[in-house]
């Protein structure tokens, strides 16, 4: 009898792990696949130490038999992180998350490049590449790079979508951030009202998104009042 709804998917990973291994030879990546999910079903029964030694042997496998720009590689690179910052391990974890940072970027960087090569440039998949690229430079500290990313990708939902669309929200709402950082209130306040405004077309009113965005614009308005 399983003591909670994690136990059941171990062993189901155990058993997957066990058959791929009969049959396979080798490093490969399901085998990797199976290791990571072994790693996250014992990270939360609790099992810290022995989840983090799986997602070590799932790294292992995944960085000799995948491209260092491989969504998985950066996956399994912040969960390593996350085991040791749960000890109290920060340096370890901070070296990780750097490195989940960088395959994430080079991931973003190839993809845009495969897309901008097969599709034309106004095409969402476009934007979407776009948009993570402002996220990292905004993380970064980047504001004006990131806001430059933003507004393509903008441009591009625009092109592609009537007003109202979730994706042109959702941009708005970065755009309406860089503003502020830049004491823009003006400016980041048009931009979230916007948004705000289109989701009233598409969504419920009790939706998450709503929340975020109203803390936002109410965080905007009281920088206009500090700042009269």
């Amino acid at each position: 009898m399983y003591k909670n709804k994690y136990e059941p998917a171990l062993d189901i990973y155990r058993r997957t792990l066990d058959n791929q291994l009969k049959l396979i030879h080798g490093d490969h990546r399901d085998i990797a696949a199976s290791l990571s999910g072994i790693s996250w079903a014992l990270g939360y029964i609790g099992h810290t130490e022995e989840a983090l030694e799986y997602s070590m042997q799932s790294l292992a496998i995944q960085q000799r038999c995948t491209p260092s720009y491989h969504p998985m590689l950066a996956h399994t690179l912040r969960a390593i992180g996350q085991f040791h910052e749960s000890q109290g391990r920060w340096l370890e974890a901070q070296d990780y998350f750097l490195q989940s940072h960088a395959a994430t970027q080079d991931y973003f960087l190839q993809s845009h490049a495969a897309t901008i090569k097969y599709l034309p440039p106004t095409h969402v998949h476009c934007a979407f590449s776009l948009l993570h690229f402002g996220i990292m430079s905004e993380n970064r500290g980047e504001y004006e790079t990131a806001f430059d990313y933003y507004t393509q990708a903008l441009n591009i939902y625009d092109h592609n979508f009537k007003d109202g669309h979730p994706s042109v929200a959702n941009v708005l709402d970065y755009i309406g951030n860089i503003h502020r950082r830049k004491k823009e209130f003006h400016e980041a306040s048009q931009c979230l009202e916007r948004a705000l405004n289109m989701r009233n077309k598409t969504l419920a009113a009790e939706h998450l998104t709503f929340s975020s965005t109203f803390h936002n614009l109410a965080n905007i308005y009281m920088d206009l009042n500090d700042n009269a």
